[in-house]
């Protein structure tokens, strides 16, 4: 019996903000990082409602450019970012099966980053 070919799509996108700062480890001829982003997923409620559920994502970056030209020097602690990554699975050295989402490319927000439930960055409305 053949597989069926056809569209296989493995890549996803994440934005949030950076959760603490990245880790590095060796890779190659370079370093990977590892790192975590805070983003919002909207569900209903057991009444219904729709609320907002914090996931936090962790991200594996195995590109050592990368990790020396934009992770080192501007992804750190609350940095926005938009984060695409595909989802990917290895063995580690003593033969243990892990899994994680890759990222292929980062794009860097502008500004520091406020939480949803922080409206001191609002200025308030006129009075008409």
């Amino acid at each position: 019996m053949s597989e069926r070919k056809g569209i296989t799509e493995n890549e996803c996108n994440f934005q949030g903000a950076v959760v603490g700062d990245p880790s590095f480890f060796d890779v190659g001829n370079g370093e990977g990082a590892f790192f975590k982003i805070k983003t919002y997923v909207p569900r209903q409620d057991a009444n219904g409602q729709w609320v907002e559920e914090v996931k936090i994502v962790p991200i594996l970056n195995l590109n050592p450019t990368k990790t020396a030209n934009t992770i080192k020097p501007y992804i750190k602690d609350g940095k926005r970012v938009k984060v695409r990554a595909y989802f990917d699975s290895w063995e580690d050295p003593p033969g243990t099966e892990q899994t994680g989402l890759i990222m292929t490319r980062v794009s860097l927000g502008s500004g520091p980053f406020v939480p949803r439930n922080d409206k001191s960055a609002i200025p308030n409305l006129p009075q008409v």
